[in-house]
């Protein structure tokens, strides 16, 4: 699990997130889809980035 600022995020929600990433779903579409703010996701992103 990981604290994105309030909510801690769920390892279901970070296994859907890099899911739909890799679909090729815009960061609107996932905060949609795992109903979290586009900001969290954005952040999210940036890290999966990152590692690459």
């Amino acid at each position: 699990m990981m604290n994105m600022g309030g909510k801690i995020a769920t390892d279901l929600e970070i296994r859907k997130l890099k899911r739909l990433y890799k679909k090729g779903y815009s960061a609107l579409e996932i905060a949609y889809n795992i109903n979290r703010p586009i900001s969290f996701v954005k952040k999210y992103i940036k890290k999966i980035e990152n590692k690459k």
